[in-house]
């Protein structure tokens, strides 16, 4: 939906469809006229039975209704252009909840006197050790928004000590600035005080490339922390979750060859064990390096029962070999009816929250 057409929303008048139609003139009367366009809107939950306009869907809630990338590139858009109009400011801070919730965090709007925008709450990976994990496995990032007509966002528009307040309120690690087009003393400003600040294009950008290859929240991370886990200071760069993304990417891809290696080996020589598929790749990827203990965990993932793609069998020595379980095709259809699980879930999630 364009913001005009959101704006068109707000006007039109809704009412309950009748089971008679009236019909037109030199026509047939209809025999009926199914009541589906009142169920079919309190499912998707876009409309209140009560009232004509309810409480707007959750990131969540549209999951089944729209692809990842349609979701990511309205909300990329809704980000850009709010963030340059500064009639509208809370249009901007919610947009920047959506953007957030849509990369995986745990993201509250607050916003009023005395609160900070944005409330976002994830996972940090280095906090999690083996069975022992540190009290500090979470963290937290209070978020001010700040739109600015003219796309420029400058330093005169922040009240500095709030941002701080706001992050000792919350007992956040982090403060984070988001606007339009920060350059200059600001940037300078942030850096002196550890606020982090990321132009609005460039979260837009972040949500379009969570579309093609989702992070974990635990990757996200380093947008905040320094490698020392130290808070970073002024304009971020985006570029520091790269490097995570590729790894994804790279697994990704993986899977799918491991599968296919036992595929082809065990049927015209024997069942293969994660050396035997590590060989079988690095010859076919000469100038890619895969460790075998990477090779070693897609196998794994692969044979367990939620996918049973390949079969583990024993060749008498303990070592792990695999034969292939199940067609390609099928192993697909079983991981979009394992999605289908998360995101019914997700919306269902979504209703009792708005309930509550």
């Amino acid at each position: 939906m364009t913001e005009a057409g959101l704006a068109f929303l707000e006007l039109v008048v809704l009412q309950r469809p009748t089971t008679v139609s009236v019909p037109l003139p030199d026509e047939p009367p209809p025999e009926s006229v199914a009541e589906t366009a009142q169920e079919d809107a309190g499912e998707a939950g876009e409309f209140d039975a009560d009232d004509g306009r309810g409480p707007k869907p959750s990131v969540p809630g549209t999951k089944l209704l729209r692809s990842a990338r349609d979701l990511a590139s309205e909300i990329g858009e809704r980000l850009v252009s709010l963030s340059c109009d500064g009639s509208k400011h809370q249009d901007f801070e919610v947009a920047v909840r959506d953007a957030f919730e849509f990369l995986g965090f745990e993201a509250e709007h607050l916003s009023g006197p005395g609160q900070t925008d944005v409330l976002l709450t994830a996972t940090h990976a280095d906090g999690l050790d083996g069975k022992n994990p540190s009290p500090n496995w979470r963290y937290r990032v209070t978020v001010d928004s700040k739109a600015a007509t003219g796309g420029r966002l400058i330093s005169n528009q922040v009240n500095w000590p709030a941002l701080e307040k706001h992050r000792k309120q919350h007992d956040a690690q982090f403060s984070l600035l988001v606007g339009p087009g920060p350059a200059g003393q600001l940037l300078q400003f942030a850096a002196d005080q550890a606020v982090g600040v990321l132009d609005a294009s460039a979260l837009s950008a972040l949500c379009e490339a969570h579309a093609s290859a989702p992070l974990a929240t635990s990757a996200y991370f380093a947008l905040f922390a320094d490698s020392d886990g130290n808070a970073r200071g002024g304009l971020i760069d985006t570029s520091v979750v790269e490097s995570a993304r590729a790894e994804m990417v790279l697994r990704r891809q993986l899977m799918v060859q491991a599968f296919e290696a036992v595929e082809s080996i065990a049927p015209s020589f024997k069942p293969p064990d994660a050396g035997l598929v590590h060989y079988n790749l690095s010859r076919e990827n000469s100038g890619q390096q895969i460790s075998e203990a990477l090779i070693a965990e897609a196998l794994e993932l692969l044979a367990t029962p939620w996918l049973s793609a390949i079969a583990p069998v024993s060749d008498g020595n303990g070592s792990a070999r695999y034969v292939p379980a199940a067609p390609g095709h099928e192993v697909a259809q079983r991981l979009r009816w394992l999605a289908d699980a998360f995101d019914e879930a997700a919306d269902d999630e979504s209703e009792s929250s708005v309930a509550s």
